[in-house]
């Protein structure tokens, strides 16, 4: 079980404290997760109670298309890497695309507004207004440490 079935399983986003948002999204659904319908629907179902409105997208779930990153593809096949990135910045129809792969994430947001689910669900403002910026390089590792710190104090906290 993925942590978004176990979110929305206890309440989804309105049990976190984050809603209020809107407008209209497209999910890209990430290739390894194309067989699990239970994981597709509880990030749908997380990102209704945030307030957003899902518009499909033609290729999902089953049929999703790869974002540009998997295999390797983008070092060995550079021009079809960019046209799947291409193809789903089309078929989003210039709406802000949410994912929940960090992979995925980081090679659409090179093409068109991209977001991880859990930045929506985290970060009680900007994602609306587009204020939410993706870490790049080595700062993804700094935030790595940093959350293990800040985790580990909240753990002897609750001790």
């Amino acid at each position: 079980m993925t942590v978004y079935e176990i979110l929305q399983r206890q309440g989804g986003a309105k049990n976190i404290g984050t809603s209020g948002c809107s407008g209209e999204i497209s999910v890209h659904d990430p290739c390894q997760l194309r067989d699990y319908p239970e994981v597709q629907s509880a990030i749908r179902s997380l990102l209704v109670d945030l307030g957003y409105t899902v518009v499909e997208m033609r290729h999902r779930g089953k049929t999703t298309l790869c974002c540009g990153e998997g295999g390797a593809v983008g070092c060995m096949e550079p021009r079809l890497s960019r046209g799947w990135m291409e193809k789903r910045r089309q078929e989003s129809e210039n709406r802000r695309l949410v994912s929940y792969c960090a992979g995925c994430t980081g090679s659409l947001g090179r093409v068109t507004p991209t977001f991880h689910v859990l930045d929506l669900l985290f970060l009680r403002y900007g994602a609306s207004e587009r204020k939410i910026s993706v870490s790049r390089g080595l700062m993804t590792y700094l935030n790595r440490l940093l959350l293990k710190l800040r985790l580990a104090r909240v753990k002897k906290i609750c001790r």
